[in-house]
């Protein structure tokens, strides 16, 4: 019976490995516009509760280069319970290109922060529509540099997100984890398999939101204004989706800076996860065999302590990982240039496996959160016991 839990578990990881190599393979290609374009562009942002971030936001946006009769600034307020919405309206009354809107008091079919992105997108003069986070910091080229990647050809584009950090070993953590997320993004983007995208740097046409029925299959869910919605472009949609390499086009965030936070995050982004099951079985095989993939080394760990197991297996799997993830870490920190990163390879990879295993679990409650509000899948968990 052992032996055949291996075999099982053994065909995962190796699902999982193989989808590494992919990864290291796919970061050898990548995408170059036929034509510089200067289309004009709507920026559209959805907005909660941002009081001590939107003045980074509001300011990297005014320095873009992008011609200024060429863009306009949509920020939709989510009914934020802070000084957000009035900082906003300030803002407003000193940059002619930004446009203030609020959710509060409109009936949408949508809830959240989707509510907000559609009535902006809604809102929107712009046949290119431009999407990030209102804790985002952007270059001065990024309009410039996302907008120029729309040919007759492409309908959608990823770019780069990159967390800020300091001498914090956790904030360090949170930025190497997310760089393995966005190499993993540019490799299957650059070969086509549409995997997955960040919604702090995306763009997509407003035509092809109208075609695809915007977020209307995925009204239901927390998130998915951007990897979900990117897999309903794939199903429904010839044009191509590809993924920005330009440096102007990386977007700077900040990692979270507490475990509480962490936690409500990631598992917010897992939920997504689970929902790839009804759009591309391909990647949710790749993602259940993520799981077991990180599981079954603490299990087996457990295992060779308690005497149940010897220790091959145990070693097979964790070498599996090493080589996969050391390929991919060495890959992408040297082409999005965070070498510095890779000292934090191991510790990362001592805790990878217990973070996937308790984000897998958790996401099951990760899409009955609010947008933006302090309370995790652990209250949830709770909530449900009483």
């Amino acid at each position: 019976m052992l032996n055949v839990i291996f075999w099982i578990v053994l065909a995962f990881s190796s699902i999982y490995f193989v989808s590494l190599i992919i990864y290291v393979i796919g970061l050898r290609y990548s995408f170059h516009p036929k034509k510089i374009n200067r289309p004009f562009v709507s920026v559209v942002i959805a907005a909660k509760n941002e009081e001590q971030h939107i003045d980074r936001l509001l300011d990297s946006l005014a320095e873009q280069d992008y011609s200024a009769d060429r863009y306009e600034i949509i920020i939709v307020d989510n009914e934020s319970e802070d000084k957000s919405l009035a900082i906003l309206k300030e803002a407003e009354q000193q940059n002619p290109n930004l446009k203030i809107l609020s959710t509060r008091g409109i009936v949408s079919d949508f809830t959240l922060k989707k509510a907000a992105m559609n009535l902006g997108i809604e809102n929107a003069k712009g046949e290119i529509i431009l999407t990030t986070d209102a804790d985002c910091e952007l270059q001065s080229g990024w309009i410039s540099s996302m907008a120029g990647c729309f040919d007759e050809e492409v309908g959608m584009v990823a770019g780069y997100g990159r967390f800020q950090y300091n001498r914090r070993i956790f904030h360090r953590l949170q930025a190497l984890d997310y760089l393995m997320l966005m190499t993993a993004e540019c490799a299957t983007l650059n070969l086509n398999l549409v995997w997955g995208c960040a919604g702090n740097c995306l763009a997509f046409r407003k035509s092809l939101f109208r075609d695809v029925g915007g977020y209307k299959d995925i009204r239901d869910r927390i998130g998915g204004d951007d990897s979900l919605f990117m897999q309903i472009i794939k199903k429904k949609s010839s044009l191509k989706i590809v993924f920005n390499f330009d440096p102007r086009s990386v977007v700077r965030t900040q990692p979270v800076d507490t475990l509480f936070d962490l936690i409500r995050q990631r598992a917010r982004w897992a939920a997504d996860a689970n929902y790839m099951v009804h759009l591309n079985i391909p990647f949710f095989v790749v993602i259940v065999s993520t799981f077991i993939a990180n599981l079954a080394p603490i299990a087996y760990l457990i295992g060779w302590l308690t005497g149940i197991v010897g220790i091959a297996p145990l070693g097979i799997l964790v070498t599996l990982k090493l080589i996969g993830e050391g390929l991919v870490a060495w890959r992408g920190t040297r082409l999005f240039r965070q070498t510095e990163l890779c000292r934090l390879f191991i510790p990362w990879f001592l805790v990878q496996p217990f973070y996937v295993a308790v984000m897998g679990i958790l996401s099951f409650w990760g899409n009955r959160m609010d947008w933006n509000r302090k309370r995790t899948p652990l209250d949830l968990m709770k909530q449900d016991e009483h």
